[in-house]
């Protein structure tokens, strides 16, 4: 019997994949300790470039529908799948990843596999990294750092855990040539300059950013009349995050 949010974890295939994707993918799901209920991962026949929603316009996505909420401007069915309340979190990857090679996909899958397991071991977690990936490159919050997305702490972290887990299915070589390959390098060039033996705690490195930058990102929020920007309550999350440590 399903339950609301519960139903038991499936994978929706709406592209065709070859059989060796489909056994690297059990291998990801078991790697990861996916939970037998409540997600569907969704290989998407589609890109969505042109959607006015620019999250349907990535690579892949993770979304914790149960606690985040309804993302409203959806493609139909995906909309349908969310409005069902069958799962409570979706992983989704794009016509391009189900079609790329087989190094592409499992990066790409375990990025946000590993955005899974951020959100699973602190929500709040993945809704302050949302809030940075969202809104560093306005030009109204100054950092030092360059405002790319491996700058925003869960997104670094997921590279990192993309990068440990190509490594461990496939080997050395072909990880660390993901990350030089030309079209990889300058997203990835951060990955080529980390010392891998040295634990990046997603959660220390996201307190310490808000912290960092607390008076900047105040006067951001503050200055827009973007709803759901100028809501954002910098100090609570601080605080909230700290909870989770």
């Amino acid at each position: 019997m399903d339950y609301m949010w519960e139903s038991q974890t499936d994978i929706l295939f709406r592209t065709e994949v070859n059989s060796t994707k489909r056994q690297y993918l059990a291998k990801l799901i078991d790697l990861f300790s996916i939970p037998i209920r409540g997600v569907l991962i969704i290989l998407d026949s589609d890109d969505y470039k042109k959607h006015p929603n620019p999250r349907w316009t990535y690579q892949g996505l993770h979304l914790n529908i149960k606690m985040g909420g309804i993302e409203e401007m959806s493609p139909e069915y995906l909309l349908e799948i969310m409005e069902s309340r069958k799962y409570s979190n979706l992983i989704w990857l794009s016509k391009r990843i189900c079609d790329a090679n087989l190094i592409e996909f499992i990066w790409v899958a375990s990025h946000e596999f590993q955005h899974f397991i951020q959100d699973q071991n602190c929500h709040i977690l993945s809704v302050a990294n949302a809030f940075l990936n969202d809104n560093l490159s306005h030009p109204g919050i100054r950092i030092e750092e360059p405002k790319v997305p491996l700058t925003v702490p869960y997104e670094f972290d997921a590279e990192i855990e993309a990068y440990k887990t190509v490594k461990k299915l496939l080997g050395d070589k072909q990880a660390h040539d993901f990350i030089k390959d030309s079209k990889n390098y300058d997203r990835l060039k951060r990955l080529h300059n980390h010392d891998f033996s040295k634990p990046y705690n997603v959660l220390t490195e996201t307190i310490h950013f808000f912290e960092k930058y607390q008076d900047e990102l105040i006067k951001y929020v503050d200055s827009t009349e973007v709803p759901f920007v100028n809501s954002f309550d910098i100090k609570k999350t601080i605080s909230d995050l700290k909870e989770c440590t």
